[in-house]
Parts: structure tokens; C-alpha cells; sequence
């Protein structure tokens, strides 16, 4: 799912954020830096820029977002654009002003046109908080077991994966540094997020050297976020994969793919089978994690296992956000949800290429890595 700092790259590619940063530039470098350094300046003077900033630094979950979207709002370069009326009279961005309105309100809206509400409101649909375990999980008859093993594991998803959100920010140092230690699965993001057009074009450029290296090509996405149809994404990322000859494909499914919309997974599969199965390779689901071992979540897990041969179940265990996102809660929900243990790999987070590697160590199995972008070179030797 793309990060707040995402976003904040998608208000700096707006005409209005253009016009800002050439008036001025130092609260403008101040956004850039928090961006390409990952560490937070010193506040801005300006409100549009002060938002910004904080919205890069407001880990996920956490709240706040919406409150450093009103800071910038608020500014005075947000509301010229917002008031702008051209010589016929018309308001252009008022729609797009009132749909920010509409989220901040938590009501739902149709996605906005302009670059810079699109950044903006992609931060207020980031959510707040985990979702939370039950008050009282039923106990059950003791510590959950794994159930017998179901199929087999594709070799193409057992190797070590390394996601990626923008392909060429996994360059060739890093990408050495993980061949070196074994990691061989490289999943690009092919949509919904506004540089998989430049992830596609890269890879046409580097796909050959990628190979050389010895990587395995495949591909990821979310799907059913955001109120977007779920058989439609995977009709569409199905073809994505015949197109770009991929070799595997990773699903994202997280909350919005649980409890009520648990239904989303089965037409998500719907749509990849109709599009001709990816050309047949094997699909993984990357959903949650938890942060407790008591209760199981409400994930459509059988769907994936039952439907698709050789497909895997990729909990995110961001250890590195979450300390109690740890190896042995993944490991008990994926037990009471009833996941073959055969079929399961485990994604660990990375932040400035740190994490909690005694505790990501403990598992032997497939292992993926969120993400390459944030990796550093000592990730690689931290995870072994």
C-alpha cells in the first residue's frame, strides 16, 4: 500500500506545490530532504510545507494524518488554488476541494482529478489504527496446532522475495548485497500508485541486467481498496502479468479484505482467473499480521490455498513498526485461521534498513522483505 511519504510525492509533482517551491525554496528543500533522507527537518515556517513534513513522518496507524491535511489546507498556496476562478467565471478545483472536505468528514467521495488532491486525499484514506483484537477472544481448546499440510509451496514463491514500491530505488548495491545472501525474488508494483507507469518503463530498460543478476520477476498490487472493484483488479493485474512475462504474482490484501468485505479475496481470484491466471504462474497474498496470538483474523486464507495451485499466505510481520508484530503471533493466527504451515512465508519490515532481526531470524521459512527502498546494505546481513 503506498506510504504517507507516497503521497506527499504526488502533491510535489502538483502544479501548485511547483509554484510554492519556486517562491520558496527552503521550506521546499525541507520536503525534499524528509524525502530522500527519511529524517525530519526542522519545521517549516510556511503551513503548506509544515504539513507535508509531518505527514511523512506520521507512522502508519497512527493518528493525526488528517490533522497535518488541515495544516496545509490552510495555507495560504492551498487556498489560492482552492479559490481560483478562471475568466469565465468557473471555480476548476472546487470539486476537487469539497471531496477533501467530504474525507475529512470520514464520508465516502469518487477519487479527485487534480494531482494535488489526489496527494492530499490519499493521506486521509491512510488508516488510523490497527484493527483490534476482540475484547474476549474465545479461548478454544487449548494452543491452536497447525493443520496438516495441503499442496505444496510454488518454488517460485519459497525463494527469499524482495518487494519493491518504486523499482529504481533498489539499485545495484543494494540488489548485490541480496544476491549475495541469497535473496532471488524481486515483486515490482504494477498498479495503484501513480509510479507504476515508471516501474514499467525501468524494467523494460534493466530487465535484462536484472536477469543477469539473477533475480525472479514478479509482480504485486493491492486490490479491492479504496471501494475499487476487486474482480476488475484481477482481470486486469492478470493480464499485467502475461504482458510483462512475470513469473509470480503477490496480492495485497489487508483490513479492507477482512470481516465484511472478507468476499473481496474470492473476486479478486474471480477476475485473475477470467484474465487467463497470470499466463499460469503461482499467486501469494500478502494480508495482516497481528499483534496479539489469541484470535484468529476474519481473512478469506482458504480461497487463495484452495483455488490457486502453489499459492502462499504472506502475513506482514512489521516488527520494525509494530514491536508487538512479532514472528510468534504471525505464526499463531495463521494457526487458528487453519493456514497449511507448508504454504505460509513471512514479510518482514525494514525502516532506514533497520529492524528487529533477532526476532525475524527465528523463522526459517520463505521470507519477503518490505521493502527493497528502505533496505540498506546491513539489512541483507541483519536478516542472515
Amino acid at each position: 500500500m503506498p506510504t504517507n511519504a507516497d503521497w506527499v510525492r504526488v502533491v510535489c509533482r502538483s502544479d501548485p506545490y511547483k509554484k510554492f517551491a519556486a517562491k520558496y525554496p527552503i521550506d521546499a528543500g525541507k520536503v525534499t530532504k524528509s524525502l530522500e533522507s527519511g529524517k525530519q527537518p526542522p519545521e517549516p515556517g510556511s503551513l503548506f510545507a509544515r504539513g507535508l513534513v509531518r505527514a511523512i513522518f506520521a507512522k502508519p496507524y497512527m493518528p493525526g494524518v488528517a490533522d497535518h491535511v488541515r495544516t496545509t489546507m490552510s495555507s495560504a498556496p492551498y487556498k489560492e488554488w482552492a479559490n481560483y476562478q478562471s475568466a469565465s467565471g468557473i471555480y476548476p478545483h472546487r470539486t476537487d476541494h469539497n471531496k477533501l472536505l467530504k474525507r475529512l468528514e470520514g464520508k465516502p467521495t469518487t477519487a479527485p482529478s487534480s494531482l494535488l488532491a489526489q496527494g492530499l486525499g490519499g493521506l486521509l484514506y491512510q488508516p488510523v489504527e490497527p484493527p483490534p483484537a476482540p475484547d474476549d477472544p474465545p479461548p478454544g481448546p487449548g494452543a491452536p496446532v497447525w493443520p496438516p499440510d495441503k499442496g505444496t509451496l510454488s518454488p517460485l514463491l519459497a525463494q527469499d522475495i524482495v518487494f519493491t514500491r518504486s523499482l529504481s530505488s533498489f539499485y545495484g548495491t543494494l540488489r548485490a548485497a541480496a544476491r549475495q545472501k541469497g535473496w532471488a525474488g524481486l515483486a515490482i508494483q504494477f498498479d495503484h500508485a501513480y509510479y507504476t507507469d515508471e516501474n514499467k518503463a525501468e524494467l523494460g530498460r534493466i530487465r535484462s541486467r536484472l536477469v543477469a543478476e539473477g533475480w525472479t520477476i514478479g509482480g504485486w498490487s493491492v486490490y479491492g481498496y479504496d471501494n475499487v472493484d476487486p474482480y476488475q483488479d484481477g482481470l486486469r493485474h492478470s493480464r499485467m502479468a502475461i504482458d510483462f512475462d512475470l513469473k509470480f504474482w503477490i496480492a495485497n490484501g489487508e483490513a479492507w479484505a477482512e470481516s465484511a468485505n472478507i468476499g473481496k479475496s474470492n473476486a479478486w481470484i474471480d477476475g485473475w482467473i477470467a484474465g487467463g491466471s497470470g499466463g499460469g504462474i503461482p499467486v501469494a497474498v500478502s494480508c495482516l499480521s497481528s499483534n496479539t496470538d489469541g484470535w484468529a483474523r476474519e481473512f478469506d486464507y482458504a480461497a487463495f490455498i484452495d483455488r490457486l495451485p502453489g499459492s502462499g499466505v504472506f502475513p506482514q510481520v512489521y516488527g520494525a513498526t509494530y514491536d508487538s508484530y512479532t514472528v510468534h503471533n504471525a505464526l499463531e493466527t495463521l494457526k487458528r485461521g487453519k493456514v497449511p504451515k507448508n504454504r505460509v512465508g513471512l514479510t518482514f519490515d525494514v525502516i532506514n534498513g533497520q529492524g528487529p532481526f533477532g526476532d525475524y531470524v527465528t523463522w526459517t521459512g520463505p521470507r519477503q522483505l518490505w521493502t527493497g527502498d528502505d533496505s540498506t546494505v546491513e539489512t541483507f546481513a541483519g536478516l542472515g
